[in-house]
């Protein structure tokens, strides 16, 4: 895992350790099938991401699989970075 990859990982666990601990392994942890994020957190935890990382998060990208565990939304943040860097 690279430097960045795992600075935007750090960073998302802060986001979500706010709303409570999170598992030893977290690359893969589903954090909205768990029950990790509340129906009525989940739009803040977007409004969080969006400007922590300076990104707009699309309705198709909420709705992706991608969106759903810690590892995925490491990859959808990482392509919007990179789209906004071209």
């Amino acid at each position: 895992m690279t430097d960045h990859v795992k600075t935007i990982q750090q960073d998302i666990c802060k986001l979500l350790e706010r709303r409570g601990p999170l598992p030893l392994t977290v690359d893969g942890y589903r954090y909205l099938d768990a029950g990790h994020i509340s129906s009525m957190a989940l739009m803040e935890f977007v409004i969080e991401l969006e400007t922590h990382f300076d990104i707009e998060l699309s309705p198709l990208d909420l709705q992706s699989d991608e969106f759903r565990y810690i590892g995925g939304l490491v990859n959808l943040i990482k392509k919007k970075r990179g789209a906004l860097a071209e």
